[in-house]
């Protein structure tokens, strides 16, 4: 579930987004299709994870899966889960609130690549990675739409991504 609740108006709107396939035995990953398989995984990390199944949900539609994984701590990483879904894909996209250098993107590709990991999990092709979050820049005061939009942070930045690895790599 995603409660989005913003303050900054006269009042209080509050949407509420449940998916019932989500987080069955505790799993942070949230698979927006019926079906088994999805082309492409988002790892997203805090209130970031709203705007992954916000894209999510919009691309279900377009008919095409995704994985959402809500990466709620980069230490300890769930590394079985990384691997696990690493298999199954053909495209990682990472989606963080801040620098991409150091962060959930780098920590990602820094499990998928140590080779003793590799060989543990069985996983001999690594998918690509884009990496989704600012990128070597400072950042800037402004209204937290406007700012997602202008870093590349939002649903549709989260969905050209998708579909970069959607309609090229498979």
């Amino acid at each position: 579930m995603a409660l989005l609740v913003n303050f900054g108006e006269k009042s209080v709107d509050v949407e509420r987004i449940i998916y019932d396939k989500a987080r069955e035995n505790g799993s942070h990953e949230f698979a927006l299709s019926s079906r088994k398989f999805a082309p492409v995984a988002v790892f997203a990390t805090g209130h970031l994870v709203y705007q992954a199944l916000l894209a999510a949900k919009e691309l279900e539609e377009e008919g095409i899966d995704v994985y959402v994984l809500n990466v709620h701590t980069i230490k300890p990483l769930d590394v079985e889960k990384i691997f696990e879904i690493a298999g199954k894909v053909k495209g990682i996209v990472t989606l963080e609130d801040h620098q991409i250098y150091g962060g959930l993107g780098s920590a990602i590709s820094e499990v998928l690549m140590n080779f003793d990991l590799r060989k543990q999990y069985n996983l001999e092709i690594i998918p690509p990675i884009k990496f989704l979050g600012l990128q070597n820049t400072f950042g800037e005061s402004g209204k937290p739409e406007e700012l997602l939009k202008k870093y590349g942070m939002d649903k549709e930045a989260v969905k050209k991504a998708v579909k970069e690895f959607f309609f090229t790599i498979i």
